[in-house]
């Protein structure tokens, strides 16, 4: 086991050849990645991706499966709508160097959205208005080159990844899209004027997205990361071919070796889970939920001795909001596609514990997994039944 990558190393992960910003101070376009059109993924993010890659209208499969990116369009009144049929539009994301720092190594811009081939950008009509909102988008004439004015400025990239966000009438804002709870978005009865407010609880970020696989939101609550479903499973032995599933017996206890039925799970990133979300690595912290309930991989015994062992139950989630310790797992490490319980405190990473030929150790008897890492532990996998043994 090894512990959370450092600052450090997150920036050598993700570091690209994105362009690094001019030393002229005018805003400047960044490259071909950064445009596209201005788009909604209905039922998760949302973002600026090529033409092929948008559905051109929503429908019950998109708002469903979230499967691809849903252009948003620009009535006659150069307004910015959702699900009007209102044609779609090309955009582009400019860095403008006075706005701050301009991480280019790490994909992160500030700057503004301008129309593509126009000296147009993507506007904030309301900037004053009330506090949270609502707020709606427009297609007005750019202000200022230099220093853009705040119904123009725009961010690329924070902790969820790519995500794209009007910044606020001050710096520590992030407004994206207001969503409903099926996490669609909300429109002005009528004119279908996209809604942007962040006095409520569903919010989701604009999203520049090269993927689906994360699916960033505004929003506090747990949500559960696409392709991150499967077996809970381990890798025993001294060489391994093939994952192993652990089981859950009539107790709802955890259990391996024993023949009882194995179990589907998908891992949900929790935004209050102290660790941070870094979906460009593929690394997240939140709780693991039995598919289909609203049940959680639980440590039993999480204040038991230093070094466990400690035991694994299915039960109720607790907060889906400020997550129990005993429920509190991350996914992804400097190992890779890794998971196990963050332990006690935040610097621990608990897998299951190893005999001397590398297979998990059990309670006699019972056949629980024991969690531990006092002398040697193995992380657990999130596997499909194709990698299964």
């Amino acid at each position: 086991m090894q512990l959370s990558i450092s600052l450090l190393a997150l920036l050598a992960a993700v570091a690209s050849s994105t362009a690094v910003p001019r030393a002229s101070s005018k805003c400047h376009s960044i490259d071909k990645k950064h445009k596209g059109y201005l788009v909604t993924n209905p039922g998760g993010s949302c973002g600026i991706v090529q033409p092929r890659r948008a559905h051109q209208s929503p429908d019950a499969s998109t708002a469903v499966n979230h499967e691809k990116f849903v252009a948003v369009g620009l009535n006659k009144k150069k307004q910015v709508t959702y699900g009007a049929g209102d044609p779609h539009f090309t955009v582009e994301f400019q860095a403008c160097p006075k706005l701050a720092d301009q991480e280019g190594s790490i994909d992160w811009w500030k700057g503004r959205i301008v129309v593509s081939g126009t000296n147009n950008c993507v506007t904030v009509t309301n900037p004053n208005g009330p506090e949270g909102g609502p707020f709606f988008l427009a297609v007005k004439k750019c202000e200022d080159d230099v220093n853009p004015p705040a119904s123009q400025q725009w961010e690329w990239g924070n902790d969820f990844g790519a995500v794209v966000f009007w910044r606020g009438k001050s710096e520590a804002e992030e407004i994206g899209y207001t969503i409903d709870s099926n996490y669609n978005p909300v429109t002005e009865k009528a004119s279908h004027l996209l809604n942007m407010q962040i006095s409520v609880a569903l919010l989701a970020l604009f999203a520049a997205a090269a993927s689906s696989t994360a699916v960033p939101r505004a929003s506090d609550k747990c949500y559960t990361v696409p392709s991150h479903k499967g077996y809970l499973s381990t890798y025993p032995g001294e060489h391994p071919k093939k994952w192993v599933a652990v089981g859950l017996n009539k107790k709802n206890q955890v259990t391996y070796g024993a023949g009882d039925p194995h179990f589907l799970v998908e891992f949900q990133a929790c935004p209050k889970v102290p660790g941070g979300q870094y979906p460009k690595l593929n690394d997240y912290n939140g709780r693991i939920i039995v598919s289909g309930t609203n049940k959680c991989l639980t440590v039993t015994n999480p204040n038991g001795a230093e070094g466990g062992p400690f035991f694994l139950v299915v039960e109720k989630c607790g907060s889906d909001v400020n997550v129990p310790a005993s429920q509190a797992w991350e996914f992804g490490n400097d190992f890779g596609a890794v998971v196990f319980w963050k332990g006690k405190s935040e610097m621990d990473e608990v897998g299951y514990t190893d005999d001397n030929k590398l297979n998990p150790v059990t309670e006699k008897g019972t056949h629980r997994i024991d969690l531990g890492c006092a002398k040697t532990c193995s992380s657990f996998g999130i596997k499909t039944k194709k990698d299964l043994q």
